[in-house]
């Protein structure tokens, strides 16, 4: 499993390296500044399928051979949207048990729109494996929202 889900960050990583292609700039967000400054890599939105299938198929993955657990999950809200009217969302997070406990507690938490569609609207992620960094990630939708929803966690170990 830690193969696969190293293969699986190094190809998110080199996906998400290319040009923003979205309707409203990212950086114009309110709480961009929150999540650079506390480390975040906030990638072009222009990769989200991409990195949704990768990603949904490491906790799929991860959950039939036990390398990967739920964690927990909750409703948040995001008023940046762009329809303009707030979302409700459905967050979930796994823990990947080869990460150590005390360096990360969730590492891959899916958000989706949780009275729509359901489709996935906000990715974040824990990368240890693919490089010395050891960088937290996101990655929106547009489709669904414009922003990152809420603040960058308070706590530097955890993705919610």
């Amino acid at each position: 499993m830690k193969q696969i889900f190293m293969i699986a960050l190094i190809a998110v990583s080199t996906v998400a390296s290319g040009a923003v292609n979205q309707s409203k700039p990212i950086e114009s967000c309110s709480n961009y500044g929150q999540y650079v400054n506390t480390g975040w890599t906030i990638h072009p939105s222009s990769y989200f399928e991409q990195i949704a299938n990768l990603l949904k198929e490491v906790v799929n993955k991860g959950l039939k051979d036990g390398t990967i657990v739920y964690d927990i999950s909750g409703t948040l809200m995001n008023h940046d949207t762009p329809s303009g009217n707030p979302v409700f969302l459905n967050a979930a997070m796994w823990d990947v048990l080869a990460t150590p406990k005390m360096e990360m507690y969730g590492d891959i938490a899916i958000i989706k729109d949780s009275l729509g569609s359901e489709e996935i609207a906000e990715i974040r992620w824990y990368d240890w494996y693919s490089n010395k960094k050891r960088t937290k990630n996101l990655i929106i939708n547009p489709k669904i929202i414009n922003c990152m929803t809420e603040d960058a966690p308070y706590v530097e170990n955890s993705v919610l």
